[in-house]
């Protein structure tokens, strides 16, 4: 939904609209002045009304049928669930989107053995009714799920287990999982406006561990409660939220200090020694060799003739300062680099494997598949956390990083409009021609992240910011990367691109049906082939 009322299609690029001549909702183009029915505004309970035919809003039309729907003037008074509807992104500024977001919400209290613990679905329980508690970071790859959660653009917390389960708010302060339920109540919606806070829209209370802030002890159930601010009610979202590194790169530009006197004339030696024009140049040339340059100053400890010891050193020290800022941030990017390539792969053969799995391509037939980039950005982080490495904070560290850097990558390559741009729309190319789609958007990824890395390494206040979040071992805004760890992250997250590159293969041989009752769906055609399936 645009930020003017229309509701656009990211596949065609056309608007709803109502055609008041045949009384019908069509796809048209945006402005088409024979279709001027294109606006439309989403009231607080539910209701999507017209702004062109007053008194009109949206219901779906008749059970026999209800993809169907039409304008209805009658019945605005009293409303019945047909006129309902869940806006499940705000409305978009031309050009914006939105990458699916998994978080754990990581306590800042820690339970009775000393351990960070998140918020829980106690039991793996994926009933409606099951209780939300305090637990310590389990990091088992098939319990994990009831760990992460996903937030939504209209304040709904849902439960990794999936079900159709969101964090609700109960009577009394409880705290659990329930069914969604449209109109979407209060009880489902969730501010997190005020930082690392997490308060129910219902009742302007808090989250927090029953019991406050005495350490709690696994399992302690998870209550709203108002009350002044302390450490009970603080909790951190992994990947943090907003993103470090999106931080960092918006920073008002910083130079680096201006040496001037005896201590230009000590700069001016220590480049001539180098070799260099310029020092600072180059830490965003990746091929200089920086640690070589830092062992030659650190060694040159006596000052020449004519320069004062004093100033000698201070230029040394700034200069071995700025390098090892400049290494360790070059670090950072290097680690989700291999990172990437090694997950996605630089040839496609993991996407022709998938392809030949499939069975898609039989004899000459090359069929058209179809994706969102965004899917499988938002499929390898899910399997990816719920798999990694580790236990407690370690594990959350290494969940950050990963989270942090792929999701800044992709925003930034959502907002290029330049060679290292991705698109938000769903995409349609041949099913041979899938990888050669997948890997344009992945080098548009790390072209982005080049750019980051570039803008970063010029700016000496951007360095400063990103050095002690990338030396730092834990914590939710922890850049630390292992290397020794990357082929454990990758193997947690293959399994997550692999089933996003199923999903847009198996359409492309299988229809898929869905039936919530016993007995054959009434739109499954009659098939006799053996690939034809039913699934309930």
């Amino acid at each position: 939904m645009t930020a003017e009322g229309r509701i656009v299609s990211r596949l065609s690029g056309c608007a709803m609209a109502w055609d008041d001549d045949d009384g019908v909702l069509v796809a048209a183009p945006v402005g088409d002045p024979a279709r001027p029915h294109q606006f439309w505004s989403v009231a607080g309970d539910g209701l999507l009304a017209s702004r062109t035919l007053s008194g009109h809003v949206l219901m779906v039309s008749g059970e026999a049928n209800p993809v169907l729907a039409e304008l209805d003037g009658e019945s605005v008074s009293d409303p019945v669930r047909a006129h309902y509807w869940t806006l499940l992104a705000a409305p978009l500024q031309s050009g914006d989107a939105t990458v699916p977001t998994w978080v754990y919400f990581q306590s800042a209290l820690q339970d009775d053995d000393g351990q960070n613990c998140v918020l829980n679905v106690e039991g793996y329980s994926h009933f409606p009714g099951a209780q939300v508690v305090f637990w310590s970071l389990t990091q088992k790859s098939t319990h994990a799920a009831n760990e992460l959660w996903q937030i939504t653009p209209d304040g709904r917390i849902l439960s990794g287990l999936g079900d159709n389960l969101a964090l609700t708010l109960g009577g009394n302060g409880a705290v659990t999982v329930q069914s969604q339920q449209y109109p979407l109540p209060l009880s489902q919606v969730w501010d997190l406006s005020t930082p690392n806070k997490i308060c129910s829209a219902l009742t302007g209370e808090f989250l927090c561990p029953s019991g406050g802030a005495a350490a709690p002890y696994d399992g302690t159930p998870i209550v709203a409660a108002s009350g002044a601010p302390s450490s009970s009610y603080t909790w951190y979202t992994v990947p943090p939220s907003p993103l470090p590194l999106q931080q960092i790169v918006g920073m008002d530009p910083e130079p680096f200090p201006e040496f001037t006197g005896d201590q230009a004339e000590a700069y001016s030696v220590i480049l001539d020694r180098l070799g260099l024009v310029s020092l600072r140049a180059q830490y965003y040339n990746l091929q200089a060799p920086l640690d070589v340059y830092n062992t030659d100053i650190a060694s040159w400890t006596d000052a020449p003739d004519g320069i004062p010891q004093d100033a000698w050193d201070a230029v040394r020290l700034q200069l071995e300062t700025e390098i090892e800022c400049a290494i360790t941030a070059r670090n950072v990017f290097t680690n989700y680099t291999n990172f990437q390539n090694t997950l996605f792969g630089t040839d496609g053969a993991t996407v022709a494997k998938l392809i030949d799995d499939a069975g898609t391509m039989e004899g000459d037939q090359d069929p058209n598949v179809g994706g969102i980039i965004l899917a499988i950005v938002a499929g390898l982080l899910h399997t990816a956390l719920c798999a990694l490495p580790g236990v407690g904070e370690a594990a959350i560290s290494v969940g950050g990083i990963v989270g942090n850097l792929m999701m800044t990558g992709v925003n930034a390559a959502l907002a290029d409009a330049g060679p290292h741009s991705i698109s938000p729309d769903p995409f349609q190319v041949a099913a041979s021609d899938l990888w050669g789609e997948l890997r344009n958007n992945y080098q548009a990824v790390l072209g982005a992240m080049g750019s980051m890395e570039t803008e970063i390494l010029k700016d000496w206040g951007m360095l400063q910011t990103l050095y002690p979040l990338a030396i730092k071992q834990g914590g939710p805004d922890s850049l630390f990367w292992d290397p020794s760890t990357t082929p454990d992250l990758v193997a947690a997250a293959t399994p997550g691109y692999e089933v996003s590159v199923m999903q847009m293969l198996m359409p492309a041989k299988y229809s898929i049906f869905l039936s919530f009752k016993n007995g054959r769906p009434d739109d499954v055609p009659s098939c006799r082939r053996p690939r034809c399936r039913l699934r309930r």
